[in-house]
């Protein structure tokens, strides 16, 4: 196992080094060269500072002119090629601005910029982003967050968000309510009876709208009002095209360009249930959906005996992401649940206000979701934890969320390894 890791490590190191190494040697040669390129009668001092300042106002722009404009116009390749061009092209102006003039010297940087670009796009489109055999790619668009891709696999219709592996955001089946993913789960939760006969729900992660059209479908008399909320515009007009989202539905509503943790904060509205699906890189929870504060945040959010559910990712209850998340709801519920996804390698967290969770099993469910509710009748499948002392509770102000995610990758890698020997 050891001498594996070290191997690797050690591996990982080298291709850092032989990638990474000569461009940035050339970018730490680059100011002393500019500096004594710009000294005139010896004032250095003068052409230091303007080569700095000059750099300054570079980084200005370049932090801004690629997030603001460029990707969310012309995308991250063409954004990459223009960069470096403009690169290039600055180096010729300063290598030409050295020699002395030429009447072809304005022309040969023209086309030298040019070629540049080029390049950069002919090597991007060379490359290609991998997908499966028998897959095909419905759309694929680069957003002002991510870059997205709708995949078409025999009769699944499947939402992938900077990723390539076998995760996904969304998911639909021909001809299918359900879609055998964790997906299916929070219809088990979905209250039956409303005060006033209206059931209000909250999506936070909407991303294509699978979960929010499941719901509206397992409600035949319509009683079933869903708010969305996905930070990302481009993605979440995806469902209606591509996912089988209702758009025109009066009970739905769509929340684009707010960070869930920002709108459950700031909004006066009450829940009877809110999901929580907010994985970021195939194994990432953000840390401000995962907090005591979030925690507190949405139980305040819902109506006397609503419950919270939350999608996380994990194969046992002792995976360490698994394990904080659920002992810091704890922490602000008293009493939460772990229901483990059949066939899958998901959990679904419950928690309700003033009450302890809802059991699956204790309920009568609609025909489409029998199955589930067997499932969740299995031995350990459905498991109740306390708040106690000394559980690892995560805060806004310290949070190790992405530290656990990467050591349980890690511990899953280990076992692996030695398992293959």
């Amino acid at each position: 196992m050891d001498v594996s890791f070290a191997l690797l490590g050690r591996a990982s190191l080298l291709v850092a080094l032989v990638a990474l190494g000569p461009p940035l040697v050339l970018l730490g040669a680059a100011t002393p060269f500019l500096v004594r390129g710009a000294t005139r009668d010896g004032r250095v001092g003068r052409a230091a500072g303007l080569v700095s300042g000059t750099a300054t106002l570079g980084s200005l722009v370049g932090t801004w002119l690629p997030v603001h404009v460029l990707v969310p116009a012309i995308g991250s390749a063409w954004t990459c090629a223009v960069a470096g061009g403009a690169v290039g092209a600055a180096g010729l102006v300063c290598w030409l601005g050295a020699r002395p003039r030429t009447k072809g010297g304005a022309a040969a940087l023209g086309l030298a910029g040019l070629a540049i670009v080029g390049l950069g796009v002919a090597a991007e489109r060379g490359v290609g982003r991998p997908v499966g055999e028998g897959t095909e790619v419905l759309a694929e668009l680069e957003t002002r967050y991510q870059y997205a891709r709708v995949e078409r696999e025999g009769d699944r219709t499947i939402l992938r968000l900077n990723e390539g592996l076998d995760s996904f955001h969304s998911l639909t089946v021909d001809g299918e309510l359900l879609t055998g993913a964790y997906f299916d789960q929070y219809g088990l939760f979905l209250p039956r009876e409303a005060p006033d006969g209206r059931v209000d729900v909250a999506v936070l992660g909407h991303a294509a709208g699978t979960i929010a059209r499941q719901l509206l479908a397992l409600d035949p008399e319509r009683r079933v009002h869903v708010t969305g909320v996905e930070l990302d515009p481009r993605v979440a007009e995806l469902g209606a095209r591509h996912f089988g989202l209702p758009a025109d539905d009066d009970r739905l509503d769509v929340v684009t360009g707010q960070d869930a943790r920002v709108y459950l904060d700031r909004t006066d509205r009450t829940f009877d249930l809110i999901v929580v699906d907010t994985y970021v890189d195939q194994v990432y929870v953000p840390f401000q959906t995962c907090s005591v504060e979030f925690f507190a945040s949405a139980r305040d959010r819902l109506a006397p005996g609503g419950v919270l559910t939350a999608n996380l990712s994990g194969f046992t209850v002792r995976d360490a992401p698994v394990a904080a998340i659920r002992d810091t709801a704890a922490r602000v519920f008293g009493e939460v649940a772990l229901l483990r996804v059949a066939g899958g390698r998901n959990f679904v967290l419950v928690a309700a206000r003033d009450a302890a969770p809802p059991d699956p099993r204790a309920r009568t469910h609609p025909a489409p979701l029998a199955s589930l509710a067997e499932a969740a009748a299995r031995p350990g499948a459905w498991l109740v934890f306390e708040d106690a002392p000394g559980n690892h509770v995560l805060t806004d102000d310290r949070s190790d969320i992405e530290k656990l995610a990467d050591a349980d990758l890690l511990e899953k890698s280990r076992r692996q390894l030695e398992g293959a020997r």
